[in-house]
């Protein structure tokens, strides 16, 4: 782990989740510091004066939310209700419209115009079902 985390520092990777033991951390910074005060490293590899692309203002304009829509169609196919409507007569668009439509009002309560604006601005359900 000590290693791990020196070579994240040394990377200047950002962890997801903080570093709980708290022996690993009292040895990263004592051999981090040991380091970097005796030079070992060239530490230029990652200094932000020789990036071509300026990492920390990358922003992403198109982002999807998929994780809820995700979950909920695991459920909807663990529950295999798809089987229910084939056995009812629904053709295989009726019942990936369907999906869509209660997916989507389970995830994101609101009026038909609201559900259809988030669906095209901010969801992913449409990937999940194959509409455009």
């Amino acid at each position: 782990m000590i290693a791990i985390s020196l070579n994240d520092l040394y990377e200047r990777k950002l962890s997801l989740f903080d570093l709980n033991d708290q022996k690993v951390k009292k040895w990263t910074v004592k051999w981090w510091n040991k380091i970097t005060t005796d030079r070992k490293l060239d530490l230029t590899l990652y200094s932000k004066d020789i990036r071509l692309i300026e990492i920390d203002s990358i922003e992403h304009k198109d982002v999807r939310e998929v994780g809820i829509e995700w979950m909920c169609y695991n459920i909807w196919q663990k529950l295999k209700i798809n089987e229910v409507l084939q056995r009812n007569g629904f053709s295989e668009q009726e019942i990936q419209l369907v999906q869509k439509q209660v997916i989507s009002g389970a995830v994101h309560l609101a009026s038909e115009l609201a559900t259809a604006k988030w669906i095209k601005e901010n969801s992913a359900i449409c990937e999940l079902f194959g509409f455009p």
